[in-house]
């Protein structure tokens, strides 16, 4: 995802994307023993169903991107189980199941007043042929997640209580992922053929396991009735927006912005926002583009920014918006566009294309337009159909107030 980290109290670096995918998706292999929790009704085999889903955890969350790509827009992946140099009973296992599984990560960017949660929440899922394979499942989750975790301290303990119809709960030492004195909660289950797991990364003065047997009722819910995890539940793209400390309130384009005068469509792609205090990133960060594949797109950044952060910016010296040389401007009341050449050493007489941005004021708030393309081997300013006069101006013109989430 583009754009400044938002509220980065704890930032997650984004190698524990990839650690916390393998982990979930392994531990999807932990299980236990007995009889079914899934209805017999539903024949669905597949594990993308009974993941713990974004809107049951609290507001604040997003979707870690990780290095599965099969399900799209957000990572939220789903591959086979295959780890090098197995031990031999999970040797054993793989090699008569051949198991694959599902997994979401999902990372707290800010804390609802009012609604803990863990630092870091991960789920996985798996649907195995039978109890027997769930069951061999169980017998391996141990050293799978030995296999993931080399040289890390990982314990089990007793579970407090059982989820579906058997449990196990394992510790990791919480340095590993968060440089925590904290460990990290992973808490696996099975429910009938249905395998499923949990981690839990969360700082004092809850402790993780709790946490975790929390989570895994919540994602048991769709384990033992799965339904579609649909595009519009991972979607967590206005997510970053809705911190109630934000400071500024939010002008946009909406998800979708269809602009006249033959430009084309824009869609919101990613945002972010901080309210870190003396930081010199605008305080939200919202990238359009026309086209969600960003192999070739070409699209708008607005940025947010406090009257106060504008005002510093200024006596700083910074010349925003795009900081162009040889700047022209065309005032449009609320807004001003600018046109003029990147890099100090332009020829003011030149010929060749002009960028353009725009600044727009509004009461508590200072909003700065620039245009971005984006390919392969590309990544600038200064072009697409939006870089112009007219495509500054329908910017300007239609920036409108965003209102919460209900």
């Amino acid at each position: 995802m583009a754009g400044a980290q938002g509220r980065r109290r704890r930032s997650v670096p984004w190698i524990v994307a990839a650690i916390g995918g393998a982990l979930l998706l392994s531990i999807a292999l932990g299980g236990a023993s007995a009889a079914s929790d899934v209805r017999p009704a539903r024949a669905s085999t597949k594990p993308l169903e009974r993941l713990l889903r974004l809107h049951d955890l609290p507001g604040g969350y997003r979707v870690l991107d990780t290095a599965f790509t099969e399900i799209q827009l957000p990572s939220i992946g789903c591959e086979a189980i295959d780890p090098a140099d197995p031990q031999p009973r999970l040797a054993r296992f793989l090699a008569r199941y051949s198991p694959s599984g599902c997994l979401a990560i999902y990372s707290r960017v800010f804390r609802m007043p009012g609604q803990p949660g863990p630092q870091m929440a991960a789920s996985g899922a798996m649907v195995l042929p039978s109890t027997e394979a769930a069951e061999a499942a169980l017998a391996s989750s141990r050293e799978l997640l030995s296999h993931l975790f080399p040289g890390e301290s990982l314990q089990e303990v007793p579970a407090a209580e059982t989820v579906g119809d058997a449990s196990r709960l394992f510790l990791l030492d919480g340095d590993f992922l968060f440089g925590s004195e904290d460990p990290s909660a992973i808490f696996v289950w099975r429910s009938g053929n249905a395998v499923a797991a949990v981690l839990a990364a969360v700082s004092a003065p809850r402790p993780s396991q709790q946490v975790a047997i929390e989570l895994a009722k919540l994602q048991q819910a769709h384990v033992a009735a799965p339904t579609p995890y649909t595009p519009q539940e991972m979607d967590d793209r206005e997510v970053a927006l809705e911190d109630p400390a934000l400071e500024v309130p939010v002008r946009w384009l909406g998800k979708r912005f269809a602009a006249r005068r033959g430009l084309p469509t824009l869609h919101l792609y990613d945002s972010a926002s901080t309210t870190e205090p003396r930081i010199r990133s605008p305080r939200a960060f919202l990238l359009y583009t026309n086209r969600f594949n960003l192999n070739r797109a070409h699209g708008v950044i607005l940025n947010l920014w406090s009257p106060g952060q504008w005002k510093r910016l200024r006596a700083s010296g910074r010349e925003l918006p795009g900081d162009l040389h040889c700047a022209r401007s065309r005032d449009l009341g609320r807004a001003v566009v600018y046109s003029g050449y990147q890099g100090r050493r332009a020829d003011c007489s030149s010929d060749r294309p002009r960028t353009f941005t725009a600044r727009i004021r509004y009461t508590g708030l200072v909003v700065t337009a620039e245009t971005i393309s984006i390919c392969d081997i590309c990544f600038g300013a200064g072009r697409g159909p939006y870089n112009s006069l007219e495509g500054m101006e329908a910017i300007a013109h239609n920036l409108e107030l965003r209102e919460p989430a209900p």
